[in-house]
């Protein structure tokens, strides 16, 4: 009769800077627990050891999301089985088998270690993607928290100007966080400034900037003919904050194009990516995200609704 490979569970329970480690070995029960520095030299030593230690045995990784230090750090180690666990999930389960509530790092990484033991047969493993699927996605939520960013700054700006220049959001485009805005805001950046320039000044402002609509340039004249400032005095504190956001704006434009552009690149350079290309509203920003979504999970859903389900977009 051949003997199993001996299994060891490897629970992390992490904080800011160390980690508690529950060490639980599959066939006999005993578990081993201590603390871990994070930092790479040090996880890169300790790994050492531990794989040395248990030459024999088949390693079982375990931790919660979002982690992607350890999972790129064990991804490179090649351990047995990964397990990126959802933190509700560990939560739930830490929660029946203690009813006081009560919790440690400590007790977190070995009730961890156990629902590891208990329920792996219910659980997917980390599945390792491509590496230009896994660049592609880093760099598509990377411009996505820019954006994010960039429309919070857009509202507080939207917010300023009607305060005390609410002719501003009559005159500009509509998306403020454009180049064109901007411009205005910096050269006309109050109603006492605006009130003072020529009408043919304002109008050749607009078609240099590529704004050559004769019906809009019709409403802008009037908002201009009919401006009356709110209050008698430039408001030097809103001008100063209008200023801040523009220089963020401006700052936060060139990265999103830089992202852009690199997304373009890497998107190009992936493969069977015309299928996606093909789809309704696909375009430059929307085709590399709906591709990394198929890429990752589209090989283990058997249907719609559990396609929408593992990227997010449904219960």
């Amino acid at each position: 009769m051949i003997d199993a490979i001996p299994e060891l569970i490897v629970s992390l329970d992490r904080s800011d800077k160390t980690a508690a480690v529950a060490l639980l070995h599959v066939q006999t029960g005993a578990v081993d627990q201590y603390s871990i520095s994070l930092q790479p030299e040090d996880l890169e030593v300790w790994c050492t050891r531990l794989q040395a230690g248990h030459s024999a045995a088949r390693l079982i990784v375990a931790f919660e999301q979002p982690a992607p230090n350890l999972l790129a750090f064990f991804a490179a180690r090649g351990p047995a089985a990964i397990y990126a666990l959802n933190p509700s999930a560990t939560w739930a389960y830490r929660q029946s088998l203690v009813v006081s509530h009560a919790r440690t790092d400590r007790s977190d990484a070995y009730h961890q270690a156990l629902y590891i033991l208990n329920h792996r047969g219910e659980l997917p493993p980390w599945v390792p993607v491509p590496e230009e699927v896994e660049q592609l996605d880093r760099l598509c939520e990377a411009r996505r928290k820019f954006v994010d960013t960039r429309t919070g700054l857009t509202n507080r700006l939207q917010a300023v100007l009607k305060r005390y220049y609410p002719q501003a959001l009559l005159l500009m485009h509509e998306d403020i966080w454009r180049a064109i805005n901007l411009a205005f805001l910096r050269r006309w950046p109050s109603p006492q400034a605006l009130e003072k320039t020529r009408l043919s000044t304002l109008k050749a402002f607009f078609h240099q900037h590529g704004s050559r609509s004769e019906a809009r340039w019709q409403t802008r004249q009037s908002v201009v003919q009919n401006l009356i400032p709110l209050s008698g005095q430039e408001p030097l504190s809103e001008r100063l904050e209008v200023s801040a956001l523009a220089d963020q704006l401006e700052a936060l434009n060139k990265t999103i194009l830089r992202y852009d552009q690199t997304v373009a690149e890497h998107f190009a350079a992936c493969r069977d990516t015309a299928l996606i290309q093909a789809l309704p509203g696909a375009g430059p920003n929307f085709a590399p995200r709906l591709y990394v979504a198929f890429a990752r999970y589209a090989s283990r859903c058997k249907d719609a609704q559990s396609f929408a389900s593992a990227v997010g977009i449904a219960p």
